[in-house]
């Protein structure tokens, strides 16, 4: 059971005041602060670069170049790492960007527990500088560790700097938050949204509108036009001149469930998490007890379809390769294993956009064998 969690991407807030307002793109430069243990100098760099490809992918920022920055290093004799805020905001002012931001780069620790085996794991902190009088506006903390092993360290490092760059644009949408407002509501479920330069909003953002009694709803971008950025009405309350804030979410969401799987000798039950994104989900239980000293467990990796939804509920069905065996928790490892598959459906149903319950059932198919099904019943969140 130590070993349930299917990924571990924590991000704790230090600091954060109000994030600021963006409505068309603006200029940073991201930079490197402090560096603690494990980090080598390549290591930053490359990070850097992936975080600024991410930022500048996003669209509403102008991203100072590394190749540029680093010529601003050598001529005025700065470290290439550990730069200080003072130097960040010198930086900043020779870029002509508006904000800084400054990565503190605490541990980043790799290691391998068998041959082929091998994770990572790293923190670090991100701080929003305002060039203009230095002021910090915000600060956030991220903590990731690879929720699979890979072949060498090096490429538990080159998927631990992908995970980073995720929570770095999550971080970012916090930071920089769009703001628009309800122009027009049609009869088919569209609202257009204005106030925003269309080229700074992404297919699959999600906006709550909100007016000033209280009342809210959410929206769902699907296209942008002339006329406007077009979101699909998920639900609540969407009316013409309501405010639109942008609802950040990474696009990852994931629960923690009940497992129970009726048998014709006796029901097991067990515990168990799935995560998904984009129509690709994965999840793992761990039944109650043991069989000779091992954890028996049930795993499946396939596609989530959302054929429609009612106001807050959602139809769910989904289907794939499906695994069931045996794990060694002391040694960590599957000593025995079964192929198959499995299809299923269920239904969810919506707090918010990032929280809600699910339920829903699975049969599995394996060769020589099927199982009763499995019932799962749980609470989701997005990240």
């Amino acid at each position: 059971m130590r070993r349930l969690a299917i990924f571990l991407i924590l991000v704790p807030v230090i600091y954060f005041t109000a994030g600021l307002i963006v409505s068309e793109t603006t200029r940073i430069v991201i930079l490197p602060g402090k560096t603690y243990g494990g980090w080598r100098v390549e290591d930053v760099d490359f990070l850097i670069s992936i975080l600024e490809e991410k930022a500048t992918e996003l669209g509403r920022f102008e991203v100072y170049s590394r190749q540029n920055l680093k010529e601003i290093l050598k001529e005025r004799n700065l470290a290439d790492l550990g730069i200080t805020e003072a130097d960040a905001i010198e930086i900043g002012k020779i870029a002509s960007a508006r904000y800084a931001i400054l990565l503190t780069l605490n541990d980043l620790e790799t290691g391998c527990r068998r041959s082929n085996q091998c994770w990572a794991s790293a923190r670090l902190s991100v701080k929003l500088i305002d060039i203009t009088d230095g002021k910090t506006i915000g600060t956030k903390a991220i903590s990731v560790k690879t929720f699979k092993v890979y072949e060498t360290t090096d490429d538990a490092k080159d998927a631990l700097f992908e995970l980073i760059g995720v929570e770095f644009l999550k971080v970012m949408r916090e930071f920089f938050t769009i703001e628009a407002f309800v122009w027009d509501v049609r009869p088919d479920g569209i609202a257009v949204l204005r106030g925003i330069d269309p080229r700074i909003v992404k297919k699959g953002f999600i906006f709550k509108v909100e007016d000033d009694y209280g009342n809210e709803g959410y929206v769902k971008v699907f296209r942008m036009t002339k006329e406007g950025v077009l979101a699909r009405i998920l639900y609540g309350k969407v009316q013409k001149g309501m405010k639109a804030t942008e609802f950040v979410t990474a696009g990852i969401e994931g629960d923690i469930h009940l497992t129970y799987m009726p048998t014709p000798i006796s029901p097991l039950f067990g515990i168990g998490v799935s995560t998904w994104k984009e129509g690709f989900m994965v999840s793992i239980d761990y039944i109650a007890g043991t069989i000779e000293g091992y954890t028996p467990f049930l795993a499946n990796i396939g596609l989530k379809l959302e054929p429609f939804h009612m106001d807050r509920g959602f139809l769910e069905l989904f289907g794939g390769a499906s695994l069931i065996g045996l794990y060694d928790e002391n040694e960590g490892y599957i000593a025995d294993a079964i192929f198959g598959a499995f299809v299923g459906g269920g239904i969810r149903y919506e707090f918010n956009p990032v929280s809600g319950v699910r339920i829903n059932y699975q049969k599995d198919f394996f060769f020589g064998f099927e199982t009763s099904g499995t019932v799962r019943i749980g609470y989701f969140i997005g990240f």
